[in-house]
């Protein structure tokens, strides 16, 4: 096959591919010809949760809404078995929720204030320091991520299904990644057949059998549209359509405070970005820790 067969091959492949369609072509412009069917990338992206609901895929790839509990803001905190304080147990149970990992107190308070085994523990890169049942403390990678299509680009140059499937890998591998900018690594695709169903890109980092792909198709490299794209506010850019979005950002429940330029606390600093981000203002981390004049958020 010439070089000019196929570029207009993999452009053909990529214009059917933004379009969410199945699309037939003609491998050597001759005789072979191959059908791909292309999977929809994240179905929660047309589902919009009652807050503070987030939208989760089940078992089959279908989009409910789920971590519904409403949690005060009392004050009365728990040591959770990931080492971190959360300000009451509800946010725990919210968190464990939100992040599909399994969350157990370990003793009522912060963590700072009774014997927190994950303080002497030094996790590597990626990973995550859990207590067990029997009150040790141990390094585990990031649990299994959901089953959905967020691409990001990672600085190896490598397209991950999502930024937490960057760090379960990452964390796998003993390496360290960040995410370059959302989106994939440019146009660089290949397809593999899996049954009835598609493909992934080329650039699948982790040893599984989807990372078997078979007669890949390389095409330019380009960059992804929140490469050279800055948010303001406190928001973070996401692909949308092949499109650089500003969204406000989803923030964990761990309690690690923030004094802001505005005189308030913030639970962590991801809130403060969103309460930012939310209001269309500037407000910048003053230093750690509660502020002294005590307004809470």
């Amino acid at each position: 096959m010439d070089m000019r067969a196929n570029e207009e091959q993999c452009l053909q492949k990529k214009k059917s591919c933004n379009k969410q369609r199945e699309v037939n072509y003609n491998e050597t412009k001759t005789v072979h010809k191959e059908t791909i069917r292309l999977l929809v990338s994240d179905p929660c992206e047309v589902v919009t949760c009652v807050e503070p609901e987030v939208c989760q895929l089940d078992a089959e790839r279908n989009p409910v809404c789920r971590c519904g509990d409403t949690c005060s803001l009392e004050f009365t905190p728990v040591c959770g078995s990931d080492g971190k304080t959360y300000s009451n147990e509800c946010v725990l149970r919210q968190e464990a929720c939100r992040a599909r990992k399994s969350l157990r107190i370990i003793y009522r308070g912060k963590c700072s204030s009774g014997v927190n085994p994950c303080v002497s523990v030094h996790c590597q890169s990626g990973q995550e320091c859990a207590i067990t049942k029997y009150g040790i403390a141990q390094c585990e990678c990031p649990p299994e991520c959901e089953p959905v299509m967020r691409p990001v680009c990672g600085k190896d140059g490598r397209t991950y299904d999502s930024s937490c499937e960057l760090r379960r890998v990452s964390c796998l591998n003993k390496k360290t990644v960040e995410v370059a900018y959302t989106g994939s690594c440019g146009y660089t695709l290949a397809w593999k057949e899996i049954g009835k169903t598609t493909l992934r890109t080329a650039y699948r980092a982790y040893n599984t059998e989807l990372s078997i792909i078979s007669n890949p198709v390389y095409c330019e490299r380009g960059m992804g549209p929140c490469a050279s794209y800055t948010c303001e506010f406190g928001g973070l850019c996401v692909e949308r359509s092949g499109k650089a979005v500003c969204e406000c950002p989803v923030c964990p429940a761990e309690f690690d405070p923030a004094c802001g330029s505005d005189g308030i606390s913030y639970g962590n600093e991801c809130k403060l970005r969103l309460e930012a981000c939310q209001h269309t203002r500037k407000i910048d981390v003053l230093y750690k820790g509660l502020c002294r004049k005590l307004k809470f958020v």
